[in-house]
Parts: structure tokens; sequence; C-alpha cells
């Protein structure tokens, strides 16, 4: 994370062996099956994104810049339809959530796993965000909050697609370098949206998606397996000492009780 709050752009979760792997190449399960078919889930979500039919040319909406630490997290949110941010990105999503509310736009994120030098897909903002919530999935324990997204489009978008669009609300920045839930003005905004639902991808995160499927099931058999073992272990008894044995000294005339806070 970097000091204004957001993901650092060149830090990411360590590449295992497979992912360093062409799509659909990765291997799953623990007896090493190649992932060569989609898996289930990855076909029915297939079926309800990159869809010829969706309005790419809207006369007004809001676009952010959404970057990952991990592949894993964007699987997850295909899976569970959410996402979750850091307390200062939550927030900014959040005032530009409901402020939309009021003009009845969109508000489009498109994703990026951090030093990946690829888009990876774009979800529509489905709800506010519940601050109370807080998802136990993610690849690190350390995002609070939750809001509803649907995905519109899930493909792999190389950067050199994107690079030459620059951002005069970033210091003339290219947008692929860009922080977490940096806002994209309405005019850069249309242009990605464009190349998000014009580019004819060859690859995306669904070919993969058996092999995130095994790699969450087993990082949940640990995180249970080693909650056992803690709740196992005996809670250490604290020796009373002195001074807990000590009686109180009640309150004198000359020296009356303080209130309560």
């Amino acid at each position: 994370m970097d000091a204004q709050g957001g993901y650092n752009n060149n830090y990411r979760a360590p590449k295992t062996d497979a992912e360093n792997k062409p799509r659909g190449t990765r291997q799953a399960g623990a007896a090493g099956t190649q992932n060569k078919q989609m898996s289930s889930v990855a076909k029915e979500i297939l079926d309800k994104v990159n869809l010829e039919d969706f309005e790419a040319a809207p006369e007004n909406a809001r676009f952010f810049v959404i970057k990952s630490y991990s592949e894993d997290d964007v699987h997850k949110s295909l899976k569970y339809n959410a996402w979750a941010s850091t307390e200062t990105g939550n927030r900014r999503l959040d005032q530009a959530f409901k402020e939309s509310q009021d003009s009845g736009c969109p508000v489009y994120l498109f994703f990026s796993v951090n030093a990946s030098s690829q888009f990876c897909g774009m979800a529509k903002m489905e709800s506010a965000i519940d601050f109370e919530m807080k998802l136990e999935c993610w690849q690190q324990d350390k995002w609070g909050g939750k809001f509803s997204v649907r995905w519109i489009f899930v493909k792999d978008i190389p950067n050199s697609q994107l690079r030459h669009i620059c951002l005069s609300n970033n210091d003339g920045k290219s947008v692929t370098n860009s922080r977490d839930t940096q806002e994209v003005l309405l005019e850069p905004g249309k242009e990605m949206l464009q190349i998000f639902a014009n580019y004819k991808h060859k690859t995306s995160i669904l070919d993969d998606f058996g092999y995130y499927d095994d790699r969450q099931d087993r990082n949940e058999e640990k995180k249970k397996a080693t909650k056992k073992e803690g709740d196992a272990k005996p809670k250490d008894k604290k020796e009373p000492t002195e001074a807990d044995a000590a009686p109180v000294a009640e309150p004198s005339a000359e020296q009356p009780a303080e209130p309560a806070a």
C-alpha cells in the first residue's frame, strides 16, 4: 500500500510456478490434473459477460481503475459478485456511487492485477459500501467493507492497447500507471470502454478458473486447520498477584469517590 492509502502499482502477491505458465495450462488439484477444460462455474459466468449488445457509448458515467494484489481476489470477485478496497478506496467509491444515484449514471470499474501488464475485466458497481461487512474470502485478511458488482467484460487486454490514454486528473500519466481507485474522467473513460468492448481477446482468467477454485479450497482448509489448532491449545491462566488480592479502600468523607466515566 502506498502513502495515499492505495495499492502500490508495482507490488503484487508473489507468483506461484503455475501462475507463470500460459493461460489454460496451469495445473489444479492435488493430483495435478491440467485445467484444459473450463470449469462449470466459469462457463456460467462466460454466458453473462462480453455481450455484444452492451451499451458501450453511455452519455454519462463514472469510471475508476481497480488494482488488485492477485488474480486470486479477482477470481473470488467473479464468483461472489463482490469487491472490497482499502479504507480510502472504499470511501472514494462509496461517495461516487451515491452521487451517481442522483444523476442515474453507472459507475464502472476497470480491473488490473499489479505488475501483470494487462487489464483483466470491467465490472459495474451495484451497491454502496457496507462498511460493517467483512468478507473472509480475500487472499489477505486486511480488506474491510463490501459492495456488490456485476461483471460486464472478462478478458485479458494488454497495457499496450491502453497506454496512449493519459489522465489529466493524474498529472497526465497513462491510465496503465494508475493507483487503486484512480478516477478516469468521462472522455478517456468512454475510450477505455470502447476498447474493452471491441478488443478481440484470446485469453481470460476464466481459462484458469479451476486452478483458482482449487487454490481457494486448499487455502480454506489450511485456515480451518490453523483455527482448530488454536482452539485446541489450553489458554494460559493468569496467576493471582498481591495486587489482585488487596482489598479496595472505602472512600472517606475527606476523599469522596470519583464519578463513573
